[in-house]
């Protein structure tokens, strides 16, 4: 309060009931009547707002297909809770091919803005108890790599995601003529223990945020 004039400052707790019950947002000031004419100045400062988070991906569910001739099938299953977010961003590598994008188990017709994103409409999560329900957006997509050949090294990356992810699953199945060794990249190889089948040659998992990508050094079994 920069200046009161004619009036007198008092806790807000003296003010009748009725003023609190007209309100919906809590009370800060109150000032008694004193005399006519009275003036107040209160200097008010506008804090900047942060950004808060309107959605995330509490799990990532990725599975590739490998073919000798370079042809990469990818289906994408996102676990996403949505507060006010109207949009997933995707970037897919360059050479893919979009096949089918589903949100809730309904399929929808994605977008594509001036940076060449595919856009894909999200719902509004329920509510289930306290929190936001998940739901899931699945996407399925074709790239085109280099053949594999006799021996060499294979690349494979994931779409870009702008909703933080909490956790990311990666099987990858290979052909089944080639020994596949030195995986790199930033997921991490885990076994499969034998419970998935024999072309199934990888399984990466990571706490991820954005996009993933490896590589393996290939040679004709």
């Amino acid at each position: 309060v920069n200046k009161a004039d004619h009036v007198s400052h008092i806790d807000v707790k003296e003010l009748p009931s009725q003023i609190w019950r007209n309100t919906t947002s809590p009370i800060l000031l109150a000032f008694k009547y004193i005399d006519h004419p009275f003036s107040i100045e209160i200097e008010v400062t506008k804090h900047e707002e942060l950004p808060v988070l309107v959605a995330a991906i509490d799990a990532a569910r990725y599975t590739t297909l490998q073919t000798d001739e370079g042809k990469q099938l990818t289906k994408a299953v996102y676990q996403v809770r949505n507060n006010v977010k109207q949009f997933i961003h995707l970037s897919l590598p360059p050479k893919a091919t979009l096949w089918s994008v589903f949100v809730a188990g309904k399929p929808v017709k994605p977008a594509k803005d001036k940076n060449g994103t595919i856009l894909v409409p999200l719902e509004k999560s329920q509510m289930s108890g306290e929190n936001l329900a998940q739901f899931p957006v699945e996407v399925v997509y074709l790239d085109a790599v280099s053949g594999m050949g006799k021996f060499g090294t294979l690349a494979l990356k994931l779409p870009r995601t702008d909703i933080p992810v909490s956790s990311l699953h990666w099987a990858v199945y290979m052909p089944l003529e080639y020994n596949y060794v030195s995986f790199g990249g930033d997921v991490k190889e885990v076994k499969t223990g034998g419970f998935f089948e024999e072309n199934l040659v990888s399984v990466a998992a990571r706490k991820s945020v954005g996009t993933a990508s490896t590589t393996c050094h290939h040679r004709v079994a």
